[in-house]
């Protein structure tokens, strides 16, 4: 199958060649598994989802102040992930974009904070653009892929790993969820309990890093990531009753103050052009003057 795109001057063909599935999306910046539409000539390759978009208007927990809209322009780029788009949902208030793989993404936890709006995520494809403002470390690499609290507020890229959280970790959890009853005791890092082919964790069976830290249990075998368990130690307590406006209200409110500002450097720029105009309307009538005079 070809289409033609707008995005591009050549037409597109569909492959579903799982090959291509290493291949960064146009249209998202992400990678990932799926079909595609491929341009082989200029290395072009877009998810098939994402050529097929809805236009419709969208809302997403992750900027709860206004509905976003899909628009297609080279040069976008994601607020969550940092990566540049085609295809992203964009406020227009307030120039807040999303792309199409990060305005699916549904927070666990939210962080109040006074200059802030963090909202905990996991399993983001951070850009290497992306740096943690606490320890300073790339999110790509890694820890490119491991939970961060990330700043909702349009336009700034403030961002932390959950482990530079100012959350108190406490010192044991249990994972009832998970049908393991004993106490899970905190520990810096998990190195014991490793497989052949790597470590994991217990709760979520996804590949956990034994650098990081990690929940133990010292009756068992059972070791789980840090981001689970204080999901279901936390989220009663740290969940948001509703979003948390404080830091949007700081936002607009820094807004404001530079708009009156601007406003009042015009004023006074037009009050200095107003002088301006009167002192050579003077100098003129006073040179009419002088010309009858003669």
């Amino acid at each position: 199958m070809e289409i033609q795109h707008p995005s591009h001057s050549h037409p597109y063909v569909l492959t579903t060649d799982d090959s291509l599935t290493d291949r960064r999306c146009k249209g998202c910046g992400h990678r990932g598994p799926g079909p595609m539409y491929a341009c082989f000539e200029c290395k072009f390759y877009f998810h098939k989802s994402c050529i097929e978009l809805s236009t419709q208007i969208v809302e997403t927990p992750l900027h709860p102040l206004h509905p976003l809209k899909l628009e297609a322009e080279w040069g976008n780029k994601c607020q969550c992930c940092y990566r540049f788009c085609y295809f992203a949902y964009k406020c227009e208030e307030c120039d807040y974009k999303l792309d199409p793989q990060c305005i699916s993404l549904t927070p666990i936890l939210k962080l109040r904070d006074p200059d802030h709006l963090l909202f905990l995520l996991d399993k983001v494809d951070f850009t290497r653009e992306l740096q943690c403002d606490v320890c300073l470390v790339d999110f790509d690499g890694p820890r490119s892929h491991s939970p961060a609290f990330v700043c909702a507020i349009p336009r700034c890229d403030y961002a932390r790993h959950l482990e530079c959280s100012p959350l108190p970790f406490p010192e044991s959890v249990r994972h009832s969820e998970y049908h393991h009853y004993h106490d899970l005791v905190y520990t810096k890092s998990a190195k014991e309990g490793g497989f052949s082919d790597g470590y994991y964790c217990d709760a979520c069976e996804m590949p956990r890093d034994p650098e990081y830290p990690a929940y133990v249990c010292k009756d068992c075998e059972f070791r789980a990531h840090v981001l689970p368990s204080l999901v279901e130690k936390y989220e009663n307590d740290l969940l948001a009753r509703g979003a948390s406006l404080d830091a949007f209200l700081h936002y607009f409110e820094a807004q404001v103050l530079r708009l009156r500002k601007q406003k009042e450097e015009k004023e006074a720029e037009r009050e200095a052009k107003r002088q301006q105009i009167k002192a050579l309307e003077d100098e003129l009538a006073q040179y009419e003057a002088s010309e009858v005079l003669k």
